[in-house]
């Protein structure tokens, strides 16, 4: 089973779809269809509507994709997604950071919980990135979706600790990161279950099978949307 986690222009997959093709074409034969009476002539046609349809993709992916380079097509497997992160949090303990930070910030742009929770330590202490509250604030905000207690009371606990100045802007990227790589924006669902032998809450999430917008990271808070 495949999980995807799509985001594309709209525009480009609409012209990539074989629906748009057969309307295309259906609608060229019909305005062709009075000038065409034998078969060379229909052969001709047929053959020029394959060449307008490429020529039409081309100018489309030409003239729209420079503007959607925050969108790209992602189609991972399921269990390949999971050990991904599984690895990402083995190679954040054994403080691989750099290493744990490609894994973990891919998967967390795609709304996995775990991964945001760690990529929120990873900014908190400033562990291979620039250290900044704000976005590691933005990180635990949207992974405390997650309804996890520890997670929720943690970042109460730090929340508590900011001045009322600094809430308002933590309040602000929270919101934005819940817009981006929250589970409704991120089509994710998750589900908490107890690991065996241990007391410890264990979040696995899944995404589904819709088409959803890819966000870039935010490494520097010049990049924070604090309007």
């Amino acid at each position: 089973m495949l999980n995807k986690a799509v985001g594309v222009c709209p525009a480009a997959f609409l012209v990539q779809t074989p629906q748009f093709y057969t309307l295309f074409s259906f609608a060229l034969l019909i305005a062709t269809s009075y000038s065409c009476s034998n078969y060379k002539c229909c052969s001709q046609i047929g053959w020029v509507l394959i060449m307008i349809h490429k020529l039409l993709l081309l100018v489309v992916l030409i003239t729209l994709l420079p503007g959607c380079q925050s969108n790209r097509a992602i189609i991972k497997d399921i269990d390949a997604i999971h050990k991904q992160e599984k690895k990402g949090i083995k190679l954040y303990h054994q403080k691989a950071y750099p290493e744990a930070f490609e894994a973990l910030g891919e998967l967390a742009t795609w709304g996995y919980k775990d991964a945001q929770y760690y990529l929120a330590f990873m900014f908190l202490k400033g562990q291979h990135v620039e250290q900044s509250t704000l976005i590691g604030m933005g990180w635990l905000g949207v992974a405390a979706e997650s309804g996890i207690e520890e997670w929720v009371n943690f970042y109460d606990v730090l929340y508590a600790k900011a001045t009322p100045q600094m809430q308002q802007q933590i309040d602000k990227v929270v919101a934005d990161y819940k817009r981006r790589f929250g589970m409704k924006a991120q089509f994710v669902t998750c589900r908490n279950s107890t690991t065996v032998g241990s007391n410890k809450i264990a979040v696995k999430c899944t995404k589904e099978d819709k088409i959803s917008t890819v966000y870039p990271l935010d490494l520097h808070e010049t990049q924070l949307n604090l309007d």
